[in-house]
């Protein structure tokens, strides 16, 4: 069997992310809920997933139309820069 393009690997992770986020926030809330996951490189040393899914910046999955992900997209960007406090962040980079 011959081994997945880095494309068809990506394909299928950011699939089965998508599936278990919508599954699990079904779970928690008993409603389905828009979400969109950004999968993208911490800074110039981890460049090596710039051409993963064949371009550079960000993979991202969604279970939005993809006009609905972009409006959610914008205004959440309007906010962090703003400095509105938007959910907890766990991240450091």
């Amino acid at each position: 069997m011959e081994p997945m393009s880095s494309e068809d690997l990506m394909s299928a992770f950011m699939d089965t992310m998508a599936a278990t986020v919508d599954h699990a926030v079904q779970e928690v809330f008993h409603t389905r809920l828009g979400f969109v996951v950004l999968l993208f490189p911490f800074g110039e040393t981890d460049r090596k997933m710039d051409n993963v899914a064949g371009e550079k910046g960000a993979n991202y999955v969604s279970n939005a139309k993809k006009d609905d992900m972009i409006k959610f997209l914008r205004e959440t960007a309007d906010r962090l820069e703003n400095r509105e406090t938007i959910g907890k962040p766990i991240g450091t980079a």
